[in-house]
Parts: structure tokens; C-alpha cells; sequence
């Protein structure tokens, strides 16, 4: 949706709004903190690290269908609810979270365009007032056919029957830029 959409419906019952702002650990950033000194009014912030499965040592993996309800519920999110997520770097943590609903069958879900950027370019408001919404009864249904488990990706390297996209930066999928969690390996499928 675009930032004028948000602006004009900031106040609209069942209209709920995200911060999905996430940094990787070598950015020095706290999502967190950076949530509680300005964010879009009424903005709720979504934190990747707690609503993940919490049960591997794998940094934000998908939660169960079970913890994703209450975790949502939890935020005041309903199934009726449209949420609309942005973050402060303009879309990668905004789309994450986008498609983690997704995932979740909860259809009524967008990215706003060009996120916090886009929006304080427009000379739109800000705040530190941190708003909590009453928690709802949430559902969630994992769709299936939008994850991939690492046996998929396996397979897919010899049928070659989807496309696999690599978001991360030239360097990091070159294996040429260092990784930002210790431990992992550089380079690509």
C-alpha cells in the first residue's frame, strides 16, 4: 500500500499497522530501541526474534501455527485485522514479515511502499508514544506450499523446478564480505 494510504487510514478500525524493522547483529542497530524513539503513530512493533520457533538454535525460523496465534493475538491482531508492516530500511524486514503471514493464512496483509524512509521524505509524522492494542483471538493455518524445508532445497539443486532467489548482498552470496552471525558459511547454493 502506499504511504498516503497508510496516513489516511492510520485511525480506521481494523487497520493495523507494524514496525517490522529487524538488523543483522554486525549493523550495531536495536530495532527495539530505534521503535521506541519514532515510529508511525499507533504502530505496534513486531519482533521477529519472539515470535520464531524458539525450539533450534536457527535465528528466525517459522514459528508453529500455535505460537504464531498467540503471539499475534497477543499484539491485538485478529483474523479480520488488515495489517500493514514497514520498516526502517525500506522493505527486506517488512517482507519477511509480510510472507510469515502469508504462511500463516492470514491473506489480509501488505508492505507499505518505501517504508519509514519513503514516509519521513514526505515530511510525515513521527512519534515515541508507544500505543497497545487489547489482545484478540487469532487462527492460524500454515500454508504449506509457501515454505521450503531443506530437503526441498536439496531436491530442487538436480530437478531444477523453482527458482530460488538469494536476497542477501553480492558479497555475502560471492562468499567476498564476511557473515554477520559467527559460525556461518559463506557463499551459496
Amino acid at each position: 500500500v502506499t504511504t498516503e494510504w497508510v496516513a489516511a487510514n492510520l485511525s480506521t478500525d481494523g487497520v493495523v499497522l507494524l514496525d517490522a524493522s529487524h538488523h543483522l547483529p554486525t549493523t550495531g542497530r536495536n530495532a527495539g530501541a530505534e521503535y521506541m524513539h519514532r515510529h508511525i503513530d499507533g504502530a505496534i512493533f513486531f519482533d521477529i526474534d519472539g515470535v520464531s520457533d524458539h525450539t533450534t538454535d536457527l535465528p528466525h525460523m517459522l514459528p508453529s501455527p500455535d505460537e504464531f496465534a498467540r503471539d499475534v493475538g497477543a499484539l491485538g491482531i485478529g483474523d479480520d485485522d488488515q495489517v500493514v508492516i514497514y520498516d526502517t530500511v525500506g522493505t527486506t524486514g517488512a517482507a519477511r514479515i509480510w510472507w510469515t503471514f502469508r504462511a500463516m493464512g492470514h491473506a489480509r496483509v501488505s508492505v507499505m511502499d518505501g517504508g519509514l524512509p519513503k514516509w519521513l521524505a514526505e515530511g510525515r509524522s513521527v512519534t515515541a508514544d508507544v500505543q497497545s492494542r487489547e489482545p484478540k483471538a487469532k487462527t492460524a493455518r500454515l500454508q504449506p506450499a509457501l515454505v521450503r524445508s531443506r530437503a526441498d532445497m536439496l531436491a530442487n539443486i538436480a530437478a531444477k523446478r523453482e527458482q530460488v532467489v538469494d536476497a542477501r548482498s553480492a558479497g555475502r552470496f560471492n562468499a567476498t564480505e564476511s557473515e554477520p552471525r559467527e559460525g556461518m558459511r559463506g557463499g551459496h547454493i
